[in-house]
């Protein structure tokens, strides 16, 4: 028996394909035809061809009023998502911008002149404030839009970024020189991938001139700071422990900001292909569902741990020149702070009250599937 049986469907293509070829009584003959077999599979291609070309025709122009219903229902949905998590949206959208302008008011009083020594700390710390700031604006994209673990999963770069910093920070210049200097590691790893595969990307190779200039600076950041600080996170083996490996893991420990770890693995589930990242995710309020799209709850979690990894990565910052307007600001930015989780605290409680009365029902059509048909 055939181990892959033909469904109704196939059944009825195929028949319909002997109509066409039967229908003139010339074509008769080709039933007790040699090749008949082969002409037959090339009918069936060509109609599935004309038949995937109908289809998309189809598709294409219904689309403009699949869209509009769909963009209408997502207005509504956001309008909504808005009357219990409004508040807390826009406390974290405070902060943010609060730690935003913390650092750009730090920038140019704190610049080193071009006269005085190169500050390898200072351009690193700005340098990763500024990605951590862009990160959080991808997370509060993330909320509104209705997707909490999309948003937890970017939180655990700005943790990442949080980590580096304070590993920078404890350890100083030579540390954050190694650290700008990784990148020549990392680009001559992105060259040789591009090598491997640009034939199967179908892209030109890289000109010979431009590899050698990559490979001259790896070659040369190997000879100044050793083989080992070609690994991934070879940059930080001068603060580890002798012996451990330079892994982000390692980074976190050494910080003391592996207490958070828990949450990182969490978000990492969002990230990964494993099962547990397709049945846990923040926005499942239904443990037999399958999440396909925006969810009204599971906020909580993402939004703070943003702020607070916003947080430390702007203490550094700060931290770094000490002065009185400094302090002030970070001060102010602790109250803010609690005052975020707290917000956000309370906008779980009321979402998962009204979830479970029935707020969000009939669900999103973009929300959870039907587990039981979906499964069956």
């Amino acid at each position: 028996m055939d181990e892959h049986p033909l469904n109704s469907e196939d059944e009825a293509v195929i028949c319909e394909v002997l109509k066409t070829l039967l229908h003139d009584p010339h074509n008769r003959a080709l039933l007790k035809s040699d090749d008949f077999p082969k002409k037959l599979q090339k009918g069936i291609v060509e109609a599935l061809r004309e038949s995937g070309d109908a289809l998309l025709d189809t598709l294409l122009e219904g689309a403009p009023t699949m869209l509009a219903e769909r963009r209408a229902h997502r207005e509504a949905f956001e309008a909504d998502l808005l009357t219990f998590w409004g508040e807390g949206f826009d406390l974290y959208e405070t902060f943010h911008v609060c730690c935003k302008e913390a650092g750009q008011d730090f920038f140019d009083p704190y610049m080193p002149a071009p006269e005085q020594p190169h500050d390898y700390t200072f351009d690193a710390l700005m340098g990763l404030h500024g990605r951590a700031c862009l990160v959080a604006s991808e997370v509060l994209t993330l909320l509104r839009a209705g997707f909490p673990s999309g948003a937890h999963a970017r939180w655990r770069t700005i943790h990442e970024l949080a980590v580096v910093k304070y590993f920078i920070t404890e350890h100083g210049q030579e540390i954050a020189r190694r650290y700008l200097a990784h990148d020549a590691i990392q680009r001559h790893k992105s060259a040789d991938l591009y090598n491997t595969y640009h034939e199967k990307l179908g892209y030109e190779p890289l000109e010979h001139s431009e590899f050698a200039v990559i490979e001259n600076a790896y070659r040369d950041a190997l000879d100044e700071f050793g083989d080992g600080f070609g690994k991934d996170w070879g940059w930080a083996i001068p603060g580890l422990a002798e012996g451990v490996s330079p892994t982000f893991k390692a980074i976190e420990k050494a910080t003391g900001l592996d207490h958070l770890r828990p949450y990182y693995r969490m978000a990492s589930d969002a990230s990964h292909a494993n099962a547990h990242g397709s049945l846990s995710d923040l926005g499942l309020h239904d443990p037999f569902g399958i999440l396909v799209g925006p969810s009204p709850v599971g906020f909580a979690d993402p939004a703070h741990g943003a702020c607070v990894s916003l947080f430390q990565v702007t203490v550094c910052v700060l931290n770094y020149r000490t002065d009185m307007r400094n302090a002030i600001t970070l001060n102010a930015l602790s109250k803010l702070l609690h005052q975020v989780g707290e917000t956000l605290l309370n906008a779980h409680r009321r979402a998962e009250d009204a979830l479970k009365a029935g707020h969000w029902e009939p669900a999103d059509p973009d929300a959870e599937l039907d587990s039981t048909a979906e499964r069956s």
